[in-house]
């Protein structure tokens, strides 16, 4: 915001400073099944490739198209007509036509193929994005699902400029034959005439099931995707609980659904398919019959009839390629709903653009016009006590008593214990900024939360851990931290280092996918000490030790009890936990107490109850 400047004699009081005007929120552009098309045709200059993708394609069809012709031709005014040097010229004109035909492929293939990879490329970028807004999604998708988004569907709609060049060749070629055939014969050419627009628009209504199936087919086979991918990443997980057999049940209804909707789709491109050949090849009978009868009797010659069977045969198959396009036409725009669905995805948190005000803080600190920047130091001042830090964390209760009132400062470790497990997650994925927040309940630093989008809130203010922590597929080095040199004592504090010595390769070893190959203990001690190297000042960590024993956890205790310089709030059930914090907060039949925790428990024997000790 810029400083207000005022002509008012010294002795008036400054103005005040304008109001501050909320930033609007910033979600996802706008986006439809159109727009996702025209990104990846044309953006970034993509629209030149395709259109040298359609001329060097349509170069091939019409070169294709004129073989026919240029055979008979010579053997007309060769053959026929006896003429050695015509025939030897023709032959020639025709070795110059299959060469321009092949650089045409050539050339236009390039460009396609350029223009597909780049586009698919563009797309998969959008939906990534997308993916890692920092609002996150209102709406939840399975990782599954979005990773099919992004990559077969990004892929299909990025092949769209295949089918927009062929189209365009197609049509090139049919009206080339045509010509050639009007020319020949008129009749033979108003018989392909008429016949294109006749099967585009029954290839067209033929093609409206098949493109609602296709939809279909494609979001059962993602969902099964999704649930494949999320059993095999957890399979360590339904074992221990024993949930096997109904994970097994869920992903064989998902799979036979998936199933079903193939076999629906495929029985709709079936039948297209049949349609689109018996239509072309019902046109190349009565084209071939038409030349026949005119043949015979006398109203064409040999070339002639030569060029046009060879006519009659190649057009059979760019007229069954007119019919294939309503398919690809159909998959590519369910293909293209489905990324429009995922940017369009509202967040589930507001994001602002924070303004950065780094005007003087008065107008005395601000050097006068014109004068020289010196490196000078400024004149000293008499040091005066400046205000208290804010606190780290600030909870402010309403008139329910969801959240205590509560306040965490610098080098605290406050416990919080809830009696109802979703509403502490819920306490978590709040000041982690990954759901909405009430205004005027929580502050950090002295800032409201509210306030603060998700990217500042956790690159500044605070890192909280809850159940979305994953392992990811890199080295446990880079796991903990990455590119950065590893703490000593934050490895001793969580045990990491028992974990690296079990690994072949030790902090070089790679993990997999969210540490399939790991056990959940060495998983959260793994994240534990990921969390212990943010340097945010305010920690939050939600049950970070569920799957370790006791003694390990007594050890973590310990080492979380060595934390300094930071506000650390664990939202935990865990007695050795609790035991090393300063103070705790307890939801006890609906009301909060707050007391050390060897208070809660000697005087409490619902506390004692609720973290079962």
């Amino acid at each position: 915001m810029s400083e207000v400047l005022s002509s008012s004699p010294a002795s008036a009081p400054p103005p005040p400073p304008p109001p501050a005007v909320s930033p609007p929120a910033v979600s996802p552009s706008a986006e439809t099944p159109g727009d996702v098309i025209r990104l990846a045709l044309f953006r970034d200059r993509r629209g030149l490739l395709l259109l040298g993708g359609a001329a060097g394609l349509s170069g091939h069809q019409i070169g294709e198209a004129l073989v026919p012709v240029a055979i008979g031709w010579a053997i007309d005014s060769g053959i026929v007509a006896g003429d050695t040097g015509g025939f030897l010229r023709d032959l020639a004109l025709l070795a110059l036509l299959f060469a321009g035909l092949t650089f045409s492929w050539r050339f236009g293939y390039t460009c396609l193929t350029r223009a597909t990879l780049y586009g698919a490329h563009a797309l998969r970028q959008r939906v990534v994005g997308r993916a890692l807004h920092p609002g996150g999604a209102a709406e939840r998708r399975a990782p599954g699902v979005t990773t099919a988004i992004a990559t077969s569907d990004t892929g299909r709609v990025g092949g769209f400029c295949w089918t927009v060049s062929e189209l365009v060749s197609v049509l090139a070629a049919i009206v080339t034959s045509a010509v050639a055939l009007l020319a020949i014969s008129p009749a033979l050419g108003l018989i392909v005439l008429l016949a294109t627009p006749l099967s585009l628009l029954l290839m067209q209504l033929v093609s409206r099931p098949l493109e609602r199936r296709s939809g279909a087919e494609q979001a059962a086979a993602a969902t099964a995707e999704g649930l494949a991918t999320e059993f095999v990443s957890g399979v360590r997980v339904l074992k221990g609980v024993g949930a096997e057999d109904e994970a097994a049940r869920r992903y064989a209804t998902a799979s036979r659904r998936s199933l079903e909707a193939a076999v629906r789709a495929i029985s709709a491109k079936a039948g297209y398919y049949g349609v689109s050949v018996v239509f072309s090849a019902l046109l190349t009978s009565v084209i071939a019959l038409v030349s026949g009868l005119r043949a015979l009797d006398g109203e064409i010659g040999v070339g002639q009839l030569v060029a046009v069977v060879g006519l009659a045969q190649f057009i059979q198959q760019p007229m069954a390629r007119l019919g294939v396009f309503g398919i690809e036409l159909a998959q590519k725009r369910a293909s293209a709903r489905r990324i429009a669905d995922q940017l369009t995805t509202p967040p589930a948190v507001p994001v602002h653009h924070q303004a950065t005000d780094a005007r003087p803080s008065s107008d005395e600190e601000r050097p006068p016009a014109g004068a020289p920047l010196t490196s000078e130091p400024a004149p000293e001042r008499a040091s005066e006590p400046g205000p208290e830090p804010a606190p780290a964390l600030r909870i402010t209760p309403g008139p329910e008593t969801r959240w205590p009132a509560l306040t965490v400062a610098a080098g605290q470790r406050v416990g919080l214990v809830h009696d109802s497990p979703d509403e502490a997650a819920a306490l978590v994925a709040i000041l982690a900024r990954r759901a909405p927040v009430e205004p005027g309940r929580f502050a950090v630093g002295g800032t409201e939360l509210a306030t603060l989008d998700p990217e500042t809130a956790r690159a500044r203010h605070v890192h909280a851990q809850g159940g979305w922590a994953r392992v990811l597929p890199d080295t446990l080095h880079d796991n903990v931290v990455l590119d950065a040199p590893l703490d000593a004592d934050t490895l001793a504090a969580t045990a990491v280092d028992e974990v690296a010595g079990l690994l072949p390769d030790g902090y070089a070893e790679r993990l997999t996918s969210g540490g399939a190959t790991l056990s959940g203990g060495q998983r959260q001690r793994i994240l534990l000490a990921r969390a212990l190297h943010t340097s945010q000042p305010l920690l939050v960590l939600h049950d970070p030790t569920t799957a370790l024993d006791a003694v390990t956890e007594s050890e973590v205790a310990g080492g979380l009890a060595g934390v300094t310089g930071r506000a650390v709030l664990l939202v935990t059930t865990s007695p050795a936990l609790l035991a090393v914090c300063d103070t705790v907060a307890a939801r006890i039949d609906g009301a909060w107490t707050v007391a050390p925790h060897p208070r809660l428990l000697t005087e409490s024997a619902a506390y004692r109850e609720l973290i079962g000790a």
